[in-house]
């Protein structure tokens, strides 16, 4: 069959002024994100990302237009959409991507999220259980009424759905709290993999260090975060 991973593109959203977590991103996106043959699109307003990533510039100060933008250079019928402050901590194998673009495919899902709890979202049973999925974690239907549907925690997700989940001159936030009321109500084909093993979300509101960051930083030899502010 067809290598699946070649249909998916990493997408990388950040900022110029996040800049100083790129290092440490991509340290651990090389060691744990097994796309070696997938296209790596980054977003930001004018910094490179480095050797191997396709850049996204983009001086509009509209995230969510600078999202649409990076949309428009992936060719790919899926995407793994992360931002620079999800720093990897575990392997996500080409072969845990090939099981999760086939199972979304199967059950035509839009969304398969990696969360590390699951109090912020409804959820319902999976009426079919995931069994062909060797990752190990709890598998949740994200319910219509959930919060968070648009939720930008790491997520493959189907690309010409991201596209319908994208407005015009929204903040981060703005995506994740006005998306979210936009799907309410819709039929829901998103999949929350409950696991507390993948990531380390870096920063806090406000650009703060997360508690926790220290160890993480010895464990995987990383390099010291100077914030910019």
């Amino acid at each position: 069959g067809r290598d699946v991973t070649k249909d998916i593109t990493l997408l990388v959203g950040s900022c110029d002024d996040y800049s100083c977590l790129w290092d440490n991103f991509k340290t651990l996106e090389e060691k744990y994100i097994d796309l070696p043959e997938s296209p790596k699109v980054v977003f930001t307003e004018s910094l490179d990302f480095g050797k191997g990533y396709t850049m996204s510039h983009s001086q509009d100060p509209h995230w969510s237009n600078r999202l649409s933008e990076a949309l428009d250079k992936v060719t790919t019928e899926y995407v793994f959409f992360v931002l620079e402050d999800y720093y990897f901590t575990k392997e996500i194998t080409s072969t845990d991507f090939k099981e999760i673009t086939k199972v979304m495919e199967e059950f035509k899902l839009d969304k398969f999220m990696f969360v590390t709890e699951i109090t912020s979202y409804a959820v319902a049973p999976l009426s079919t259980p995931l069994t062909s999925l060797s990752m190990k974690g709890e598998y949740y239907l994200q319910h219509p009424s959930s919060m968070y549907l648009t939720s930008v925690q790491p997520a493959v997700w189907k690309t010409s759905y991201l596209k319908e989940c994208v407005q015009k001159n929204w903040t981060p936030w703005e995506f994740e709290i006005d998306g979210s009321r936009l799907r309410a109500g819709k039929p829901q084909t998103n999949i929350l993999f409950l696991t507390d093993t993948f990531y380390f979300n870096a920063v806090r509101k406000g650009l703060k260090m997360s508690p926790g960051w220290e160890e993480v930083k010895e464990k995987e030899n990383l390099l010291e975060l100077v914030l910019p502010y």
